[in-house]
């Protein structure tokens, strides 16, 4: 298997992990029954319409998250997840200080290193390994 090919088998199943985590993130709050909750909180923050806004970011989750392990539109995709996870880190998580979990609760470092896997995963056109005689190896 050549450099290219590894690099794709790799690239594929690291965004195909961090999809699913954005999916189960959805489909959780789906299940649970917590996405009118969630569009009380956005309305709290001076979102207009905050429900449905929590059904449109809890539909993102899962169906943008389904469209990016299939590698549709992942520039776009993943783009709007970094967003989405950065404007957690504003509304949320930033007050809570840095640690997830241990130190104190609810922080910043797990949407930090998803921001930065969504980055990596908008940026897979440039990261690819380029055509030389070297991808024989």
């Amino acid at each position: 298997m050549n450099v290219t090919n590894r690099f794709n088998l790799v690239f594929c199943m690291y965004r195909a992990l961090v999809s699913i985590l954005m999916i189960i993130h959805g489909i959780t709050r789906l299940y649970l029954g917590t996405i009118p909750d969630f569009g009380v909180f956005l309305d709290g923050q001076g979102i207009p319409f905050g429900v449905v806004v929590a059904y449109g970011i809890t539909a993102f989750e899962i169906l943008g998250g389904l469209l990016l392990i299939f590698g549709k539109f992942p520039k776009w995709i993943a783009s709007l997840f970094a967003l989405e996870l950065l404007f957690g880190i504003i509304m949320v998580h930033s007050n809570f200080g840095w640690f997830v979990v241990g130190h104190s609760s609810n922080g910043m470092e797990y949407n930090i290193s998803l921001i930065l896997a969504f980055l990596l995963i908008a940026a897979e056109d440039f990261l690819k390994p380029k055509s030389t005689i070297f991808n024989n190896e």
